[in-house]
């Protein structure tokens, strides 16, 4: 694929630029407080950023979890990223709405991703930032 499809990708599977992350009601197994500290980034002192101006290299699909096939899961999984700005590289995510079943694969997805490094060479931002945090989603349609 070129960069230019992959760019498009990436509009496609991510956030608009300056959304916050909000957080989904928590499963029964889950607290509210788990997901926070599992998805606070806030340390990495992140440029908080939509992922959709992120030049993106590889943006892989998840696979379809066998057991989600087969109970017939769907519907959308938003994973939150941590990205080295400098190398490309997805650092951590998580889940932070959906399936948790579907979340797994997102988030395996996710963390294969890659990134132009230094965002396409921007020297503003590579200068003030080693950390980008954005969303990516991904829709999940059984069949």
């Amino acid at each position: 694929m070129t960069r230019a499809t992959l760019s498009i990708l990436g509009l496609i599977l991510t956030a608009q630029c300056g959304k916050h992350v909000r957080q989904s009601q928590p499963a029964a197994n889950q607290t509210s407080q788990s997901v926070t500290q599992t998805c606070d980034f806030s340390s990495y002192k992140p440029l908080k950023a939509g992922m959709y101006q992120a030049p993106a290299i590889a943006l892989p699909q998840p696979e379809y979890p066998s057991a989600a096939k087969a109970k017939k899961l769907q519907g959308t999984v938003t994973v939150k990223i941590l990205v080295n700005l400098h190398s490309g590289i997805v650092q951590r995510a998580c889940v932070v709405s959906g399936d948790e079943t579907l979340g797994k694969a997102a988030t395996e997805a996710a963390l294969k991703a890659r990134f132009s490094p230094d965002w396409g060479n921007n020297k503003y931002l590579a200068k003030r930032y080693d950390y980008v945090e954005g969303d990516m989603k991904y829709n999940f349609v059984a069949k």
